[in-house]
């Protein structure tokens, strides 16, 4: 299989939003995030409207043309997380909720101690990373968030819209080298982006 251009990935990820099959944010660096509801047994009218009682699950695509490791954060590190009403009220976090994003703004440099140590895969000496290739043309769902149930206080069904900023590590080179003081890493933080919860 040759390896896509650039332009082939904008496509794909330009086809992901026009056919509602999950939420895309794309970063500065050529990085993007994509946000999608459980594969099986959605019942939604289509894959941008999340189901509250479900896991958010995401992955992530390269637009650049070289493999790259990333690294996710912890929850206090990695993910701000915010809902509101349809009438733009803001919803109270849970206790689990409320330790999202804590510390997402003191996030500026590489440091291994801010790593999810609960994101491991078998990768021999090295857990936790992922390898993000460009030419996949469907990304992996590597994880998920808990269920918005489980992040906010929602006090009636109906439908609510939650904010997610998320940041991660990422590799200048497809090897998964990792030092305290490792400079091969830098932080991608992604804008904004906004799902469709139901709460049923």
């Amino acid at each position: 299989m040759f390896a896509q251009t650039n332009q082939d990935r904008r496509d794909f990820l330009d086809e992901f939003d026009q056919y509602k099959t999950g939420v895309v944010c794309r970063s500065k660096e050529g990085l993007a995030i994509i946000y999608c509801p459980p594969i099986n047994g959605t019942k939604m009218v289509d894959a941008r409207t999340f189901d509250s009682s479900k896991p958010i699950h995401f992955g992530f695509v390269l637009m650049t043309n070289r493999a790259s490791v990333l690294f996710i954060l912890r929850p206090e590190y990695g993910f701000r997380i915010s809902a509101v009403t349809e009438t733009g009220e803001l919803v109270t976090p849970s206790s689990k909720g409320s330790k999202f994003g804590r510390y997402f703004e003191d996030i500026e440099g590489f440091d291994k101690s801010v790593i999810d140590p609960k994101r491991e895969q078998s990768h021999g000496a090295v857990p936790n990373w992922y390898h993000v290739s460009p030419a996949d043309h469907v990304p992996g769902l590597y994880d998920s968030l808990p269920p918005p149930d489980e992040l906010f206080n929602f006090k009636k069904p109906g439908k609510y819209t939650m904010r997610i900023e998320s940041a991660c590590f990422l590799s200048r080179e497809s090897i998964p080298h990792i030092h305290s003081n490792s400079t091969n890493y830098y932080v991608v933080k992604f804008p904004i982006v906004e799902l469709n919860i139901i709460r049923r």
